[in-house]
């Protein structure tokens, strides 16, 4: 059962959760449950009930990878949480994994160091400055609407705030969602008013692709858009760093016309901030803990 799966010093927490119906919505339209990785134990990294779990979480992933994550997730005293929820408003917990419309979120700060080489070498070639620098973890992000950009910009927060108080990470790579746009996408949506896929390795004579943000109620970084459109209001992605797309073989609905482009935060950069001077880590987890998703 999802119990089985969760170490011991957790159920407490989990009878409380079981017991209220585990409804934390306010109009209870779904049921959900969130728990915090740190609590992970080493049985818990390879238990097929947790991969599974992420997996669903992780859409895009393949699940060597959500296991290397999970593994990887143990090693670091940052913290991650992941919400699952159901459409349904059932307070039955044990039976939330066996549902098909079970969803979640990820959200894991990952030592870029602690990555598979080729991630590593995509990284160092797109953002050729992170070479010069130490301890750089991933962002590493993945979420479903039912995560309240709010949670997520909690979780971010406890985040930035546990990496203040240890030596690692001294920067993030932000994986930043973007959506691709086609010079003629008007005509791009199909018959049923969504927009048409983008085929694979469409345009690849073409050098470089324009790209944006997603809408803000769909991309977890809102509090960081600010910081990087600053950046550039416009991104031009050069072709050749398609491979840091993820990889949606395992998933045909995931990502098709989504463009994923890493951007650096150096988290001890100091910066004006109305005349004063402060540290960039200090401003994030502010902007952080005051967001608030707009009602």
């Amino acid at each position: 059962s999802f119990h089985d799966t969760m170490p011991s010093n957790r159920d407490d927490e989990q009878e409380t959760l079981h017991d209220e119906g585990s409804i934390a919505s306010s109009d209870a339209t779904h049921c959900e449950v969130s728990f915090d990785i740190n609590h992970f134990t080493p049985a818990d990294a390879t238990s097929s009930t947790v991969l599974h779990l992420m997996e669903r979480a992780c859409p895009g992933f393949s699940s060597a990878d959500v296991e290397y994550f999970v593994q990887t997730m143990l090693q670091t005293q940052l913290c991650s949480v992941v919400k699952l929820a159901t459409d349904d408003d059932s307070d039955e917990l044990n039976g939330l994994i066996e549902r098909e419309d079970l969803i979640g979120g990820i959200i894991a700060a990952v030592p870029l160091e602690s990555m598979p080489k080729n991630t590593q070498e995509n990284v160092h070639r797109i953002l050729p400055g992170v070479s010069q620098m130490n301890n750089v973890s991933l962002l590493v992000n993945e979420r479903t609407p039912y995560i309240p950009n709010t949670v997520a910009a909690q979780t971010l927060a406890n985040i930035l705030t546990q990496a203040k108080e240890t030596t690692v990470p001294k920067s993030i790579i932000l994986l930043t969602k973007l959506q691709f746009i086609e010079e003629n996408s008007a005509i791009q949506n199909d018959a049923t008013g969504k927009p048409a896929k983008r085929r694979r390795h469409q345009n690849t004579d073409a050098s470089v692709h324009k790209v944006e943000f997603v809408k803000p109620e769909e991309e977890v970084f809102v509090p960081f858009q600010n910081t990087i459109t600053k950046i550039g209001e416009e991104f031009a992605v050069d072709s050749k760093t398609h491979r840091i797309e993820f990889n949606n073989e395992s998933n045909d609905v995931a990502y098709d016309n989504f463009f994923v482009i890493p951007v650096l935060v150096d988290l001890s950069k100091v910066v004006k901030v109305d005349g004063k001077s402060r540290v960039t880590i200090d401003c994030i987890i502010e902007k952080l803990l005051a967001f608030e998703d707009e009602v």
